[in-house]
């Protein structure tokens, strides 16, 4: 690292250590896992300084999960809803089955952005607050702005990511005290209610986000309900966006996509990419996983 950004970071960390002790303070929360691979922002899209207003706070509540299918416009999407929602990483890719048959759950998705040497892209942290990854400046830097995604024991906290927030597993606690899960996420799908359009959906998320391929989301609706949305068709983050919020979604986070896409659900693969002969379902280093209880 030269002295020039050494000397950057160090100003731009003390400049938002108060903001984050603030919003921490007047904000009950909770938080999820982080991580996020993506292009560095655009010119003069220097985010402003985290406050309250700017963070989405959903209080959980947890009935048994159920597994839909519905087709929008066309084309065809699976989702989870409810349950209770974790997730998981490690420095072995494995398949979203075997993720979810470590720890019994009932269902899973692929998880968040990584890297060609499977590093998930942003800090993580998994196992009910246990196993934490924090992530490189120039990462933390690349992924300013996007949602970093906080899951508590009892509620989710969605808010734009800075780049302090990848350096230490005190400064997640001092956003959610109740911290179990984060990871950082590939743009905002869908937003207080709000569909993100194709403009910000071009200026803010991964650079693969309008491409056409199968895609997954998390997110919440307005229930309270974890969601867990995925599709195998090929559709731009704008139809899928759109899609999500036709399914109550009132808070959605894009996932890794394409050929890492994954909905298991009871030990059956509902929405799943697979390539190679024979055919083989991608390993991922990061994943959710839903349990009925």
């Amino acid at each position: 690292m030269t002295i020039a950004l050494r000397r950057f970071y160090s100003s731009f960390t003390a400049s938002r250590a108060t903001v984050l002790v603030l919003a921490a303070a007047s904000v009950p929360c909770a938080v999820l896992s982080a991580t996020a691979g993506s292009k560095a922002p655009e010119k003069g899209d220097d985010q402003a300084p985290i406050s309250p207003s700017q963070a989405s706070i959903v209080r959980l509540v947890f009935p048994p999960p159920r597994f839909e299918r519905v087709t929008i416009q066309g084309y065809r999407y699976t989702l989870i809803r409810g349950g209770r929602v974790r997730t998981a990483f490690g420095p072995l890719n494995r398949s979203v089955a075997s993720w979810v048959k470590m720890v019994d759950g009932i269902g899973g998705l692929n998880g968040t952005f990584f890297d060609a040497r499977n590093n998930i892209v942003g800090p993580a942290l998994s196992g009910s607050g246990k196993r934490y990854a924090p992530s490189h400046l120039y990462v933390n830097l690349k992924c300013s702005g996007r949602p970093i995604v906080l899951l508590g024991t009892k509620s989710l906290r969605i808010m734009p990511f800075e780049p302090d927030m990848g350096t230490s597993i005190k400064v997640l606690r001092s956003l959610v005290p109740d911290v179990q899960d984060a990871f950082v996420g590939g743009g905002w799908l869908v937003r207080n209610g709000k569909v993100s359009d194709v403009p910000t959906i071009r200026h803010t998320f991964v650079s693969t986000a309008m491409d056409f391929r199968p895609r997954a989301a998390v997110g919440v609706d307005a229930a309270g309900r974890m969601l867990l949305f995925a599709t195998r068709e090929e559709v731009s983050s704008f139809r899928f966006a759109e899609a999500m919020a036709k399914v109550g979604a009132v808070q959605g986070v894009l996932l890794d996509s394409g050929l890492s896409t994954c909905l298991m659900w009871k030990g059956r693969a509902a929405a799943a990419v697979s390539t190679g002969n024979p055919p083989r379902i991608r390993p991922v280093p990061h994943a959710f996983i839903v349990f009925s209880k």
